[in-house]
């Protein structure tokens, strides 16, 4: 399988659920900023994760041609960026999720963004 497919197909999936999870479970999502507003060791675990995943998806997925094939690699290049900020920089993150943690309707915006990319992802990946 290429892999722009089966990321397309991994993130697509990951998108749509952890979306509409989110959307479902508003307090779900207050506590999740709670914690990353008041926790840095979380955010510092959070950015190592996401820089075990980042590192090899940008070293096996940095194709910058095509259309779709583009948005999968800012999603790996993402991912990537978001963990090395979260180790180095997780004071700005803790500000920032702070900041967001009263801004419901930009976070529900932005959630619904994320559901409809997802499906997207998943309407290419699987070839329906």
């Amino acid at each position: 399988m290429d892999i722009s497919l089966f990321l397309a197909q991994a993130f697509g999936i990951f998108f749509v659920i952890t979306g509409l999870g989110l959307v479902l479970q508003p307090s779900v999502l207050q506590k999740l900023f709670t914690r990353y507003s008041s926790n840095r060791a979380d955010v510092m675990m959070g950015g190592v994760l996401s820089l075990i995943v980042g590192i090899p998806l940008v070293l096996v997925h940095n194709i910058w041609q095509g259309t779709w094939e583009i948005l999968v690699t800012v999603i790996v290049w993402i991912t990537f960026l978001k963990g090395m900020s979260r180790v180095l920089l997780p004071d700005m993150v803790v500000s920032m999720a702070h900041k967001m943690q009263h801004k419901h309707g930009m976070v529900k915006a932005m959630l619904w963004i994320m559901i409809v990319l997802g499906a997207y992802l998943m309407y290419v990946g699987f070839g329906v």
